[in-house]
């Protein structure tokens, strides 16, 4: 029924446009025939006049020549004939009446000026000559019901056969439209499908490579593009669905008027409501006072990506701390917004507890490693009070085990110290200040002048060293500790060379200190941060393992960033990164 009415549609159109203009062809064509044939017709019948004339001369000479009226009247009725000469008058050239057949004596005779009347009659007024001199005239009309009878005929016939054309061309043309039409039909009803949503509508094809089937083919094409498409949306909406029904963090969407139009199962056990009583509730209403202003401030920025801390009342009472992020989406061409909750409440306390435990040990080791001192002092006192007093007395293995107990003492009180210096790290709280890095890589030079002058090494200096926040005491012990360090793993075959650079990279500095000394293995870059990590024996080169662990844990104070690069035997580059300061830009 559908196809069939789409046909009439479509193809009723199309037949009454093209009837329309073949009747309006056809009342022009009739017209022109008509006109044509007028004229045609009045041209043979003015040549057949002239024939007519000549025959009336020749008929009427003879009797004229003899006088013979009675002879003349015969010859007038004999030629008149009601369906073609309807009447014939003869007079001389006084007017008189010489002969007459077929007109009334009283009535005036007509013009003659090769006129049609009302009747449809020709009238003719004919001269007579005689001997060579005009006689008089012969008056005649001409009937011209046969010639318009013919000519009617003409045109019927005309009109009958340009009737059939119509006919024919109404009936070729609606199969045309059928066929057309019923292909353009099922394209409409694949499309009306297709909006109805089922995607699986098609449009059959017939494979002439015509119009109507690439446009069939095309639609097709698009519909097997937009299945594809849609297909994939539902497996995405199918994801995130999932995805927001299973997180462990409470969910919701908001409109842009704050109202809450989805939440999850997490939102509905943090807030302990159901997703009905969520719905169309304000962000606001979630929690009293400045919580909820607050939440809704934070919800609503343009961009909260990041996230922001926040004390949230739960439903069994307590308060929980929350991680809100929010990011702007759009659902249906509204825009909307849709936020995270993450409760970080036992991270917190973890990060509390950890925070106080690391405080303690930092404390213990403070405190462990002073009280240490004293005992070693007294120890290394009376070992030296020993060699002094009995060394003399003493073997050789005797003495072999003072020196030892002596460098033990020794050591153990740098290592005490050392692990001083680090405890104090940790447990630093001064307040950083605006500095010229130049500052603290001047105090670093002059307390290793003398290591300097001794190993003959050249110190170069990029200019200029960029102004940073920071301690300039740990600062200064931090380019002490790198610079000392290539003086002590210096190669064995040429004097130290040291250079210090920095290069601005976005929103932080660069420094690098790179040397020309023995290098470090690509297994070890980690390991040399570790405390008391050492690759060499002590025989070697001295210290504790330390000075680079200190080095991490200043540059991380100073929030950036330490790494090592090396070559075996060509030197190593340390680089390590210092926040710029804001606003500067280099």
């Amino acid at each position: 029924m559908t196809t069939v009415c789409g046909w009439c549609r479509l193809g009723l159109k199309l037949l009454a446009a093209t009837l329309t203009i073949e009747i309006v062809m056809l009342a022009l064509l009739l017209t022109s025939a008509g006109t044509i044939s007028n004229s045609r017709l009045e041209s043979l019948f003015r040549q057949r006049l002239v024939e007519v004339e000549k025959l009336l001369n020749a008929s009427l000479s003879g009797p004229l020549a003899a006088q013979d009226l009675a002879t003349l009247q015969d010859v007038l009725e004999a030629l008149r004939d009601p369906q073609a000469i309807s009447y014939l008058v003869l007079v001389d050239r006084r007017g008189r009446r010489v002969a007459a057949s077929g007109w009334p004596d009283d009535t005036p005779l007509p013009a003659g000026d090769q006129t049609m009347d009302a009747g449809g009659r020709f009238d003719v007024a004919l001269p007579i000559a005689l001997a060579g001199a005009r006689y008089g005239t012969l008056h005649y009309g001409v009937e011209t019901t046969l010639l318009a009878e013919a000519q009617y005929t003409l045109l019927t016939k005309g009109a009958v056969i340009a009737g059939l054309a119509i006919l024919l061309s109404a009936m070729a043309l609606t199969l045309v439209s059928i066929l057309l039409t019923r292909r353009l039909v099922r394209l409409s009803e694949a499309a009306e499908a297709i909006a109805a949503g089922n995607l699986t509508a098609r449009v059959p094809t017939v494979g002439g490579g015509d119009e109507v089937d690439r446009l069939a083919t095309s639609f097709n094409a698009m519909a097997d593009a937009l299945d594809l498409r849609m297909r994939a949306l539902a497996v995405s909406e199918e994801k995130f669905s999932k995805a927001f029904a299973a997180s462990p963090d409470a969910l919701m969407i908001s409109g842009a008027d704050g109202a809450i139009l989805e939440v999850n199962a997490a939102f509905e056990r943090f807030f302990g409501m159901s997703r009905g009583e969520a719905l169309g509730r304000r962000l606001a209403s979630l929690c009293e006072g400045e919580c909820g202003r607050r939440l809704t401030e934070i919800i609503g920025r343009a961009a909260t990506r990041d996230a922001i801390e926040i004390a949230l009342p739960r439903c069994d009472g307590e308060t929980s701390i929350c991680l809100v992020s929010a990011d702007g989406i759009d659902l249906s061409g509204q825009p909307c917004r849709i936020a995270i909750l993450h409760d970080i409440t036992e991270r917190k306390s973890v990060e509390e507890a950890l925070a106080r435990s690391n405080h303690d040990l930092e404390q213990f080791a403070y405190v462990a490693s002073h009280d240490l001192r004293e005992p070693l002092r007294m120890v290394s006192a009376y070992v030296g009070l020993l060699d002094r007093r009995y060394g003399p007395q003493l073997d050789a293995d005797a003495r072999q085990f003072i020196t030892f107990a002596k460098d033990g003492a020794e050591r153990l009180d740098r290592l005490i110290l050392d692990l001083l210096e680090y405890s104090r790290l940790t447990r630093g709280d001064k307040p950083f200040a605006t500095l010229d890095l130049a500052g603290p890589m001047q105090t670093a030079l002059h307390n290793l002048r003398l290591a300097i002058g001794e190993a003959g090494a050249t110190i170069d200096i990029g200019e200029p060293l960029p102004r940073v926040a920071g301690d300039p005491g740990l600062l200064a012990r931090l380019f002490q500790n790198l610079i000392g360090n290539a003086l002590k793993y210096r190669a064995a075959d040429r004097p130290p060379h040291v250079t210090v650079a920095a290069v601005r990279e976005g929103g932080q500095w660069r420094i690098s200190v790179a040397d020309n000394g023995i290098g470090i293995e690509p297994a070890y870059y980690e390991r040399v941060f570790q405390l008391f990590q050492r690759l060499h024996g002590r025989g070697a080169y001295p210290g504790t393992g330390i000075g680079l662990a200190v080095c991490k844990r200043i540059v991380e104070r100073h929030h950036g960033h330490i790494w090592v690069e090396s070559q075996p035997d060509q030197g190593c580059t340390f680089h390590f990164t210092l926040p710029a300061l804001p606003g500067d830009d280099g």
